[in-house]
């Protein structure tokens, strides 16, 4: 878009679209992890492990 000499404010947009995707990608992944891992880890006995691992992912996004 640069190159085609697009106007700044549409680069922008593009910036925002990709950046709301990838957020929401990053979601979806701590849900799965959240929905199964947190369980399994449950089920294991290691639950506080598989919560820092959780809080560090956390503190990544935040």
């Amino acid at each position: 878009m640069i190159k085609a000499e697009r106007p700044c404010p549409d680069v922008i947009v593009q910036i925002m679209v990709v950046r709301s995707s990838l957020n929401k990608v990053a979601s979806l992944i701590v849900a799965d992890h959240t929905e199964h891992c947190l369980v399994e880890a449950a089920e294991s006995g290691d639950v506080e492990a598989e919560l820092a691992n959780l809080r560090a992912v956390l503190d990544l996004l935040l």
